[in-house]
């Protein structure tokens, strides 16, 4: 029976109108087409419920190469590569954005409740990964902006991820396979934008550098946030991001981005915290008002280290209110934190028990910071340091 005719029915018959959720399974790498990644999204656009698009691709390579831009997603489905036979624990399907055409994005959600999982997307033109208006949306496990290999840099034209006016979304998870490599791309990683892109959790990723640990790094920052009442990274375990390598900020908590908390990431190291992978400006700038760095409780505090600007920069006069405790410093200039405008009205900033391990980058040795303000000649703004 034609669906329009069944919903006609069914609403006459009084019947729930819910078609039942579908799985729709790639069996072949073609631009279009019946089996292709393009007709499977078609279909679970027209259909109800909360669909899976699934892959079993048995001959030839795993690279989907899109001729156009495939359809933005509008109902919830789960993506899930690592249903592809084969998959071992990284990502083997790849979407090469290269000929997809101008602006174009990876993947378009225009929906909730939607998962992106175990994908390697690179070369478009647009975003690695557009969420808009939506909520509830999940990317895992996925490559952006590196090759297959997760090794090299591929990466797509704007940001890794884009999240404009979308709320409660969750950027990688507590896992090591929730964890999404997200290095390579033009502009930020990541990036938030919008009042309404609030709530949303970026947690367990590494951002910058690839799989093996190498700078692979994003042109410019590793997160930026334009969005209000964001979280990076967290507490439980599984939670720190690794943002480093990157050609910007580590994470610039920009205009619109007020009440961003940061906890628990290595920003300008490796994952052991141990080798210098520094982020080419500040670890973390923030121009904005409310922040939270860091936190008096076990695992709550950023290392932060090997950045060439300064470890925190709390920049303008819209940032006030923020508030830093327990974070880790190595090296002696990136135990500072720079107000770097006039101040011209009160602000309150705390950075109480900072910790630099002696300025000489050894592990295990620590002493308490003591702060005092410094004006700086002729700019009329303040530093904070040891």
């Amino acid at each position: 029976m034609h669906r329009h005719t069944f919903l006609a029915l069914a609403t006459i018959l009084g019947l729930s109108t819910s078609l039942p959720a579908a799985t729709f399974t790639v069996v072949n790498t073609n631009a279009s087409g019946a089996g292709s990644l393009q007709q499977a999204i078609f279909d679970a656009n027209t259909n109800a419920g909360s669909d899976v698009i699934s892959f079993n691709i048995a001959s030839g390579g795993l690279t989907i190469a899109p001729t156009n831009a495939l359809p933005t997603i509008v109902g919830p489905v789960t993506i899930d590569g690592s249903t592809q036979p084969g998959f071992a624990g990284a990502p083997i399907i790849e979407l090469n954005g290269a000929g997809a055409g101008a602006s174009v994005d990876g993947l378009e959600l225009a929906t909730s409740n939607s998962v992106i999982r175990a994908l390697v997307i690179n070369r478009f033109l647009g975003d690695g990964i557009e969420i808009t208006n939506g909520a509830n949306n999940a990317v895992e496990g996925c490559y952006l902006g590196l090759n297959l290999a997760g090794a090299t840099d591929q990466g797509n034209t704007l940001n890794g991820i884009l999240i404009t006016n979308a709320a409660n979304n969750t950027i990688g998870g507590l896992t090591a396979a929730s964890r999404n490599y997200i290095a390579g791309n033009n502009q930020s990683g990541v990036l938030l934008s919008g009042a309404s892109a609030t709530n949303n959790l970026i947690q367990g990723n590494v951002i910058g550098l690839n799989v093996s640990g190498a700078d692979i790094g994003n042109t410019g920052d590793g997160v930026r946030v334009l969005a209000p009442a964001n979280l990076i990274g967290g507490s439980a375990s599984g939670a720190r991001n690794v943002i480093s390598g990157n050609n910007g900020q580590g994470i610039e908590v920009f205009t619109g981005g007020q009440n961003t908390i940061i906890r628990g990431n290595h920003i300008g190291t490796d994952s052991t915290g141990t080798l210098d992978r520094g982020n080419s400006t500040d670890g973390i700038y923030v121009a904005a008002g409310g922040a939270i760095i860091g936190g008096s409780n076990a695992g709550e505090g950023n290392l932060i280290s090997g950045n060439g600007g300064d470890g925190i920069e709390l920049n303008g006069i819209t940032a006030i209110n923020n508030l830093g405790t327990g974070q880790h410093y190595r090296r002696e200039h990136l135990g500072k934190h720079r107000f770097a405008k006039r101040q011209r009205r009160p602000h309150h900033h705390e950075f109480p028990q900072q910790h630099c391990g002696r300025c000489d980058g050894r592990r295990g040795e620590s002493h308490r910071l003591q702060y005092r303000r410094r004006h700086r000649g002729g700019g009329g703004g303040r530093e904070y340091e040891q």
